[in-house]
């Protein structure tokens, strides 16, 4: 439940567990059984839903936008209310976890103009301090998740 007392997205947990070994969906259940002690009974209750289930195709990126937009926006606010002195274009980002999310977070704000100087996973770390080619490492890294146990 988010702040705002809307029953829907707002709020982030986590689990801990090897994906490759369990059942996603049993597994999401009984975590948000614990959460909220009566079953879901509706697979639309669920973010990160399949497409025919009513969710959004995650090849849109639609979360990693949202992040990308909201610092994007954050920055150029708190220096408009000169509540910090940075320039959005000589901000530094490192993008912890290169999965979906960080996958399009890194590709808008690249695309915004902003430098991506480190990105992670769960198999490695990549740095420039000069910035990363994130159209580049986003086609290398499709190309690994679909050689990967990990997908």
């Amino acid at each position: 439940m988010c702040f705002s007392g809307t029953p829907f997205g707002g709020a982030k947990a986590g689990i801990i567990g090897d994906p490759a070994k369990v059942d996603r969906v049993a597994w999401m259940r009984a975590f948000a059984k614990e959460i909220k002690p009566h079953e879901i009974g509706d697979k639309k209750a669920c973010t990160g839903k399949p497409v025919e289930l009513g969710g959004i195709p995650h090849e849109l990126g639609t979360t990693g936008y949202g992040i990308a937009i909201a610092l994007d926006t954050a920055l150029k606010l708190m220096t408009k209310f000169n509540l910090i002195d940075m320039d959005p274009k000589e901000v530094k980002i490192v993008i912890q976890r290169f999965g979906n999310v960080g996958t399009y977070t890194a590709k808008f704000l690249d695309e915004l103009g902003y430098k991506i100087v480190a990105i992670n996973d769960i198999s490695a770390c990549i740095y420039d301090r000069n910035g990363l080619n994130i159209p580049k490492n986003n086609e290398r890294t499709q190309k690994i998740k679909k050689n990967s146990k990990y997908s």
